[in-house]
């Protein structure tokens, strides 16, 4: 009778395990198809993903809002904004599972190709640095940035970090919060805590349409990079990242891409229509 009892309690064990790995093993793609509902990390960063009214947090807008919310009439399906979160921790909530996609568009780099899947290019934008309006010290030559005295604003972990480790290793970083607004990154330069920071045209025209004069791009020098504007997919689920990559060629060959870019004003430039790559 002891032995039946043991028995019992051993397979019930064993089937509650089972039930809970089944349970963990669902996909982010799997729980979208379930739920019918993309629950979206997103962050406040101008001009992709931004609150009209500071104070009211139904005022959500901006390309990746627009562009998210068109995705999911795309596939019927519901989108919900669930986790503001970060540049250095994205990768922390996709594989957590707190929510199914970094539904901002962010440029590619090293820590992101490893740790999470990632979209077709949405768009592309061409990388400056930026300086205040009277320093002319780098003008005609980047090269100059790249000397230990010379500090790069870069939030923590994030793509800004590594760009400038990349391009100008000797230089030193100014170190961000992962969870810092847009203003604060580039106030940073302003402050003169930091005398460079790296970003395209389209960040910086939203900064200074309050702070005109404040920053300027340095002059006579190339870009530093070209590059393009992609979403975070958890590493679990190349199904999602299939389907959302074939809404947005969708998107593209219907020229939806191209009106939000002129909706906001924008410098970006968009996929060719007829792109079928994912």
């Amino acid at each position: 009778m002891t032995r039946k009892i043991f028995v019992f309690f051993f397979l019930l064990l064993m089937g509650s395990t089972t039930l809970a790995q089944a349970e963990e093993k669902e996909s982010a793609y799997e729980r979208v198809i379930r739920t019918g509902t993309i629950r979206c990390g997103y962050i406040a960063w101008k001009p992709y993903f931004y609150y009209q009214d500071l104070n009211d947090p139904s005022s959500k807008t901006g390309i990746s809002f627009d562009l998210m919310n068109t995705i999911g009439k795309t596939l019927d399906l519901k989108i919900e904004w669930t986790e503001e979160v970060g540049w250095g921790n994205i990768g922390e909530g996709l594989k957590a599972g707190r929510y199914d996609m970094a539904c901002v568009s962010m440029w590619p780099d090293a820590p992101k190709y490893k740790n999470f899947l990632l979209t077709r290019p949405l768009y592309y934008s061409a990388i400056y640095s930026w300086v205040r309006a009277d320093d002319n010290r780098f003008d005609g030559d980047i090269n100059k940035i790249n000397k230990p005295d010379v500090k790069i604003a870069a939030v923590d972990g994030a793509f800004s970090y590594n760009l400038a480790k990349e391009i100008f290793p000797d230089a030193g970083i100014a170190s961000i919060s992962p969870m810092a607004q847009s203003a604060e990154y580039y106030m940073t330069v302003v402050s003169g805590k930091a005398d460079i920071i790296n970003t395209d045209s389209d960040e910086m025209a939203a900064f200074l349409e309050n702070n005109a004069g404040k920053l300027r791009m340095v002059k006579d020098v190339e870009p530093l990079r070209l590059y393009p504007h992609v979403m975070g997919i958890p590493a679990d689920s190349p199904q999602m990242k299939d389907m959302v990559d074939s809404a947005l060629g969708f998107l593209i060959d219907n020229g939806f891409m191209d009106g939000i870019v002129k909706k906001y004003n924008l410098e970006l430039v968009t996929p060719q229509k007829g792109m079928s790559e994912k």
